[in-house]
């Protein structure tokens, strides 16, 4: 049908109902047998689905790992105490040491002393803008390692 002639009809005119009737046979479908019906609600040809079981472990009674107590402190007050099992593994005291880092830099702040004081000493035009040259560089070299980051970067751990 063309979209004129759908507009033309209701849908409620017997040709449209005739063509609904053609699209289905005439004959009635017959219902298939069915399987007989397992436990599961499944045909018997059909395996029923397998699932997780769940098989608890040997129940094994839990050890406290420590409690806490209160106690007085050397100026009497009050603390917190852990006792640790004795199963327990002891805790390892790491240390931190920025001590090269450290030297590094105070030997690069002499060096820049030294060389402000030939600077100042310099008679020379040719020498004294070498010094500046050497001067200038330092203080970069200084800039960039004299800071937080720099040491963090640099500390040995034992």
């Amino acid at each position: 049908m063309s979209i004129q002639n759908i507009q033309n009809h209701p849908a409620s005119t017997p040709e449209r109902v005739q063509s609904q009737e053609r699209v289905q046979s005439p004959e009635r479908v017959k219902p298939q047998e069915q399987e007989p019906l397992s436990p599961a609600g499944l045909p018997e040809s059909t395996p029923a689905p397998r699932y997780d079981e769940y098989v608890p472990e040997e129940k094994t009674e839990r050890q406290s790992i420590g409690l806490y107590r209160i106690e007085p402190n050397e100026d009497s007050s009050p603390r917190t105490v852990f006792d640790a099992s004795e199963d327990e593994p002891k805790t390892e005291r790491c240390t931190a040491d920025t001590g090269r880092v450290d030297r590094e830099i105070q030997q690069l702040r002499e060096e820049k002393k030294r060389l402000e004081q030939q600077l100042r000493a310099a008679d020379d035009p040719q020498k004294a803008a070498e010094l500046q040259q050497k001067l200038a560089a330092l203080e970069s070299e200084l800039a960039q390692k004299d800071n937080d980051a720099y040491r963090r970067q640099h500390t040995v751990f034992s």
